[in-house]
């Protein structure tokens, strides 16, 4: 039965993979939670372990045991989890026993696993002259041209656009020769959503495109994707968006080591400052909405960012 149920772990994943379609990054997030989970009723339980004997108590004591029990890597060693830590955990029990009931393996009902609040941390926009230096900052810390102009347009794509990391990382060369500036790409939930991008842009790929054939013309790269690893060992594998977290901290530590920037930038920072841009250049908040991909409009209000300046230049209009 355990060796049963870690393979319902790994078929879960693929399923919310697959199915789902949730990122890499969440996928492993959701088996390390499950694993844990299994872990401990595997101690509790012992050989009497089956789908049959997990009850909703076992998930509660869990969550409540994972709640006092000190982390034990790097680099939060010691401290406690935090709270959207144990809501990602409850989430991860949650939709597994869904897809145990789909599949009908199990009888626990996931609405008797209660669902945890998060602590919504405010996210704050990267504002226009932060961006300018943190834009250029892979002319002065890269030392290919290759890497570059890749790296610059794996910023510049995100603030110029709705997208987000996971799907930046699925932008193609064809997509962005489009000649009527638009394409069709895999978004959030599944959904097939249009990505709008200026002539600009079009140019800037279009020249990445060109150097980039001449970088691998001795071993050409097979696929299509804008942005792969150009050293030996991960030659043409699609980057992963904990890639691009680590390189906006890798840029953002060295840019601010040199005082030119004062905090660290995130990249889903860039998509706050798309909305707040949207709204100063005129687009309505319906249409801002419909570009930012959003289900709910008030998901949108939560993006924009309007200081006490750019109020008083929209005052000033009135007179």
């Amino acid at each position: 039965m355990q060796k049963k149920m870690k393979n319902l772990i790994k078929d879960y994943c693929n399923y919310a993979k697959n199915t789902l379609w949730r990122s890499e990054d969440v996928v492993i997030h959701h088996y390390y939670n499950l694993n844990q989970f299994y872990e401990y009723v595997s101690l509790r339980k012992g050989f009497a372990l089956s789908l049959d004997t997990i009850e909703v108590k076992d998930c509660l004591d869990f969550i409540a045991y994972y709640r006092t029990t000190p982390i034990q890597s790097w680099p939060n060693k010691g401290k406690l989890p935090s709270q959207n830590t144990l809501c990602e955990k409850t989430k991860s029990l949650r939709i597994f026993f869904e897809y145990l009931n789909i599949i009908g393996l199990s009888t626990l009902n996931r609405q008797a696993i209660p669902k945890l609040k998060k602590t919504r941390d405010t996210i704050d926009m990267v504002k226009a002259p932060e961006y300018q230096t943190f834009h250029q900052a892979p002319l002065f810390y890269e030392d290919k041209e290759i890497l570059k102009l890749r790296n610059q347009l794996l910023i510049e794509i995100p603030y110029t656009t709705w997208l987000r990391r996971s799907e930046v990382l699925r932008c193609t060369f064809e997509g962005f020769s489009s000649p009527n500036r638009q394409f069709d790409i895999l978004g959030k939930g599944g959904y097939i959503d249009a990505v709008f991008f200026t002539e600009e842009l079009r140019k800037k790929v279009a020249y990445y495109k060109e150097k980039l054939a001449e970088f691998t013309k001795h071993k050409p790269i097979k696929n299509d994707l804008l942005f792969v690893g150009l050293d030996n060992k991960n030659r043409g594998k699609p980057l992963t968006p904990k890639y691009v977290n680590l390189l906006f901290s890798k840029y953002s530590k060295k840019l601010m080591e040199a005082w030119k920037i004062t905090r660290s930038i995130k990249p889903h920072m860039e998509r706050h400052a798309f909305a707040t841009n949207c709204v100063f250049a005129g687009i309505s908040q319906q249409a801002t909405t419909k570009l930012m991909r959003h289900r709910d409009p008030k998901t949108t209000e939560r993006y924009y960012h309007l200081n006490n300046n750019r109020l008083r230049g929209e005052f000033d209009k009135l007179g």
